[in-house]
């Protein structure tokens, strides 16, 4: 039941977020702020900035120096950033749609327990706390290019495997659908 809340609160704000964002990251890049205002908090993200940029994201992955683009066109990346690749990621701080992983014990099974692509099909269905759910699914397609699949609580398995400590924005989860292409560079 958790599961059902913490989705629908997501696509709630996500879809909330689709009407009221752009004016509130056009502001923020003009007054240069690393953040949004407290009020949104839901839709920034701690870890790479509303802009998707604190880390270097689109610098280093897409070679585009965000900040030395036109400010449209700075707020039409940190839009697609903050509303559409990476929506309300702070919702895992939100008590009705997340989970605290550090106080949990994971167990799994199958191939993997790491989300980077490898050669072959890889999977894992893991179970934390003995009722949150994730599975993982890495489906070849053509050469290096495999389909990634991940239903159920975002959980990173490796580190609990691993004996690792959870990052700080890795301690809490959401429920997630995540769906998309990967391959062996990414």
């Amino acid at each position: 039941m958790k599961g059902l809340k913490s989705f629908a609160l997501r696509v709630w704000y996500n879809l909330k977020g689709k009407f009221i964002l752009k004016p509130i990251i056009k502001k923020s890049i003009e007054e240069g702020a690393s953040e949004l205002p407290s009020e949104y908090f839901y839709y920034d993200n701690a870890e790479d900035g509303f802009d998707g940029n604190k880390r270097g994201w689109y610098d280093n992955y897409l070679d585009i120096k965000a900040k030395e683009l036109p400010l449209e066109e700075q707020v039409k990346h940190a839009y697609t950033w903050c509303a559409n690749r990476n929506p309300c990621w702070n919702m895992r701080y939100h008590p009705d749609a997340s989970i605290d992983l550090t106080k949990l014990t994971t167990k799994w099974k199958g191939s993997t327990w790491s989300h980077k692509w490898q050669k072959g099909f890889q999977w894992y269905r893991c179970t934390t706390g003995d009722k949150y759910k994730s599975t993982f699914m890495l489906i070849p397609i053509w050469k290096d290019k495999s389909i990634y699949c991940r239903v159920g609580w975002k959980i990173y398995p490796e580190f609990t495997m691993e004996g690792r400590k959870l990052p700080k924005y890795k301690e809490r989860s959401v429920w997630t659908i995540s769906l998309r292409l990967r391959g062996k560079e990414d």
